[in-house]
């Protein structure tokens, strides 16, 4: 049997979104999440023209408005924010939405174009405007005509040449990757097989002189040394015994750190080299654990 509805108590009204003040707008969403408060006290008011914003900001967040996600929210109430505070600088002295003219929107418009190839503040300020029952019919009329999307980038692309140099450069740090993992993974091995280290020097920690299988061994579970006594370095660094001298410690055998040992414009290729990374530290665990 399926449970029966609950019914509000008599006389019941749904929240205000509005604060005290009637100056902050916290939106609550379908599923009772609370998002704000967004504040708009601090804004120049404009006669009335302020509160009508707010109003059409209420309109526009409810339920069967157009803006539902936080993020949407968030810009809404940015742009809000710079229209109010730009109508003085750019001479458009209004006391009402009822006076915002069909020129003061092309002055507003064309500043803000000016600044933003973007159209984005633009068709927002649209939506909000209108929401506002007294906005004249003209200006209806002149918002109508909609602002493109920039089509050409501010910037060049790359020639194939400058493409083919990146990539050679990308593909020489992944296999310089791939080869410090495994050698790292062999050493590890090595320590877990009770064999002696392959390498070369020690890093004294915690009074005694640790080899590198050691030091792999205390970075496997977090990629962190948790050193109690402080640590001496010996002629190479840690990173140096482990193979990579140019990088922090912890990133010489942490899988999620990988990725950060790339450069020179090759950042799309830092999930293979987690999957790498991830993949040979999931076999040496599993040959640790005999399976």
């Amino acid at each position: 049997m399926s449970p029966r509805a609950v019914f509000p108590e008599p006389g019941y009204r749904r929240r205000s979104v509005l604060g005290a003040d009637g100056l902050a707008v916290t939106v609550v969403d379908g599923s009772g999440r609370s998002h704000g408060p967004f504040d708009f006290s601090d804004l120049p008011a404009h006669g009335t023209t302020r509160d009508e914003l707010i109003d059409a900001f209420v309109e526009c967040s409810s339920p069967r408005g157009p803006w539902q996600s936080p993020s949407s929210l968030r810009t809404a109430h940015g742009n809000i924010r710079h229209f109010l505070r730009q109508l003085e600088p750019l001479g458009i002295r209004i006391e009402t939405v009822a006076d915002f003219t069909a020129e003061h929107w092309w002055t507003w418009r064309g500043s803000t174009e000016a600044r933003h190839r973007w159209p984005g503040a633009i068709n927002i300020m649209r939506t909000l405007l209108r929401h506002c029952p007294s906005l004249p019919a003209l200006t209806v009329r002149a918002m109508a005509h909609r602002v493109s999307k920039p089509k050409r980038r501010l910037y060049g692309s790359y020639t194939p040449a400058e493409f083919a140099r990146i990539r050679s450069v990308a593909l020489a740090d992944v296999r310089a990757t791939e080869a410090r993992v495994r050698r790292n993974t062999q050493l590890l091995q090595e320590y877990w097989d009770g064999k002696q280290c392959s390498v070369e020097g020690t890093v004294f920690i915690d009074g005694r002189h640790c080899s590198a299988g050691e030091v792999l061994d205390r970075l496997y579970p977090s990629g962190r040394l948790h050193v109690r006594s402080g640590y001496r370095r010996p002629a190479s660094s840690i990173s140096a015994l482990l193979g990579h001298p140019d990088v922090a410690h912890s990133q010489c055998v942490v899988p999620e750190q990988a990725g950060d040992l790339l450069g020179h414009g090759s950042a799309g290729l830092r999930p293979g080299l987690q999957r790498l990374d991830a993949h040979l530290f999931d076999c040496a665990g599993a040959r640790r654990r005999g399976q």
